[in-house]
């Protein structure tokens, strides 16, 4: 795993992350902006240059620019987390819910109530697109097996409880 890099502390909005070039090669992981397709030269992710000026391996006519970090997302509530009503059984969210109450590090809990704004977020998106299938038409039940993964989580917990 690459060290942070300066472009996100400085928070430069054309900032990705970072990513691997190659998928068979696991050391191939560059950090990753919309100037560099190839990932950010080490001066500039590790050093001193700023990238204020164009350097002229820029794909893009890019340079720094302030911006916000936004994969920052805000924790789900606690008192929330803590409610097994809202999260159902052998879902995503009780998954992630059972995470948060088994762990005693602070920065997991943290992550997992992140991952479940996150999650509650993708069902509302969800919502929306089945809502616009069945606008168009598009008959759901006779298509609900061939997209329903079912008992996968449940089939893990009892295995787990058993023991």
């Amino acid at each position: 795993m690459l060290p942070e890099s300066k472009c996100k502390t400085r928070l430069c909005k054309h900032f990705r992350g970072t990513r691997l070039l190659d998928l068979d090669r696991p050391t191939s992981e560059v950090n990753y902006c919309k100037a560099f397709k190839d990932g950010i030269p080490l001066e500039i992710s590790y050093g001193e240059n700023d990238h204020s000026k164009l350097t002229g391996g820029e794909y893009r006519e890019l340079t720094f620019a302030v911006g916000t970090d936004r994969k920052l997302v805000k924790p789900y509530l606690v008192r929330h987390m803590l409610n097994p009503k809202l999260h159902g059984t052998d879902t995503l969210c009780s998954t992630l819910r059972d995470i948060y109450m088994r762990s005693t590090d602070e920065e997991a809990r943290t992550w997992a109530r992140m991952a479940m704004r996150m999650s509650k977020n993708m069902m509302l998106v969800l919502y929306l697109y089945r809502d616009m299938l069945i606008e168009k038409g598009v008959d759901l039940k006779a298509h609900r097996q061939d997209w329903q993964f079912r008992g996968s989580i449940g089939k893990i917990r009892k295995k787990d409880n058993a023991t």
